[in-house]
């Protein structure tokens, strides 16, 4: 297996602010773009990181991209409206998206100050049929906090998806059925 090349996004040349108070959206998005074109990449994400736009891959996209943090210490503030802090679409690449593959992990998600979000994490893949074999998203160890998310994660067309431990507190969207508990299984939509 080729090594994985890791983006510290708090870090030249990125130098995203990751004390929650600084607009992270552009180095977040500058070390998104550069794990991308290595085709195997992952964007460490290690403190407090404010977006008021979702991180996206690349036109073209094709490889592995992966998006984590130290658990229990990486925190995504979304403070403006959005689809998704994370909206990966994995379906215009060269292959159809059939051979690329994005995975998130180790990351709480907060809306402040009213912003509001589809989906804390987005990945789309080409609609190819369900017995092609194909690489799937991992997405684990997620919290989403707050009533901001419509849901917790979006997955389309994923198949041979990997998702476990995602929680939902707050209000946030949560299969449990006593509101304002601590939720465990924040929604996961799958579509496709």
């Amino acid at each position: 297996l080729a090594a994985v090349a890791v983006f510290d996004a708090s870090l030249p040349p990125f130098n995203a602010p990751n004390d929650g108070g600084g607009d992270a959206t552009v180095g977040g998005q500058a070390a998104v773009n550069a794990a991308a074109a290595t085709g195997n990449g992952e964007v460490w994400l290690p403190g407090k990181f404010k977006l008021t736009a979702p991180l996206t891959l690349p036109a073209g996209f094709q490889g592995s991209i992966a998006v984590s943090g130290p658990a229990g210490a990486s925190e995504i503030f979304v403070a403006a409206k959005m689809e998704a802090p994370f909206f990966f679409d994995l379906s215009a690449g060269p292959s159809g998206g059939a051979s690329n593959v994005a995975n998130v992990s180790n990351v709480t998600f907060t809306s402040i100050g009213g912003a509001t979000a589809v989906a804390a994490v987005e990945i789309s893949y080409a609609k190819i049929p369900s017995s092609e074999s194909q690489p799937g998203p991992s997405v684990h160890n997620l919290t989403i906090i707050g009533g901001g998310f419509v849901n917790g994660v979006i997955l389309r067309n994923a198949w041979h998806a990997r998702v476990a431990s995602i929680y939902g507190y707050g209000n946030a969207p949560t299969y449990d059925s006593t509101p304002g508990l601590p939720g465990t299984g924040a929604m996961v939509l799958f579509t496709g």
